[in-house]
């Protein structure tokens, strides 16, 4: 529901700023919310799954060790889809929208939305994470903390003049405000000492 409001409150600020802005706004989203969606089933579903069976059978270590092993998986694709996906949208742009779009504006805001999804891939691993082990509370705060982000930010860019690309760098802060919510939460729980996912071994990998 919250998503759904977000994409509603998009589309009526593009709105104001003319129909070729909204069909680029679309052609550029479709791209990214098939993204988002791939790696929300790869990294939450799935992990989510993987974290429950671990945490269910008492072993909290396990549960965070499916975590580190999902970030780095993640990691490993979004890094060269997103590329190649940014590379190529201007091709695919063309296709998805044709004549309706302006190509330059749609490639423009698609840009700016891939360092999003690929913190939002990052995220939805911690939102299996946290799910997994019970926690959906703060999955919740970080959908209204991400939501609130993309309005504020969105309303006041366009405000500022930025035009439709204020929309796209709205929702692309929004996704990371998501992940950046859940990662303040896994320092808390570090803090008080839980076993928690470990964000070094997207980098060096550490065996149990």
């Amino acid at each position: 529901l919250v998503q759904v409001f977000v994409t509603a409150n998009d589309a009526l600020l593009l709105g104001t700023a003319g129909a070729t802005a909204i069909t680029s706004a679309a052609a550029a989203g479709s791209l990214t919310m098939v993204a988002v969606m791939f790696f929300a089933g790869l990294g939450g579903t799935a992990g989510q799954i993987l974290v429950a069976r671990a945490w269910g059978a008492g072993d909290a270590d396990a549960a965070r060790l499916v975590a580190e092993r999902a970030l780095r998986l993640i990691l490993a694709i979004a890094l060269p889809l997103l590329a190649s996906i940014g590379l190529a949208a201007p091709w695919l742009l063309r296709v998805i929208g044709g004549a309706a779009i302006d190509a330059e504006l749609a490639t423009a805001m698609l840009w700016i939305c891939l360092p999003g999804v690929l913190f939002s891939a990052l995220g939805a691993v911690l939102r299996g994470y946290a799910t997994g082990i019970g926690q959906t509370r703060v999955v919740m705060t970080a959908s209204l903390v991400s939501a609130t982000v993309d309005i504020a930010a969105s309303v006041a860019l366009l405000a500022a003049g930025v035009g439709p690309l204020g929309v796209s760098i709205g929702s692309a802060a929004g996704m990371a405000s998501a992940t950046l919510t859940l990662a303040f939460w896994l320092a808390l729980r570090h803090r008080s000492g839980q076993p928690v996912p470990r964000w070094r071994t997207l980098l060096v990998r550490v065996d149990r």
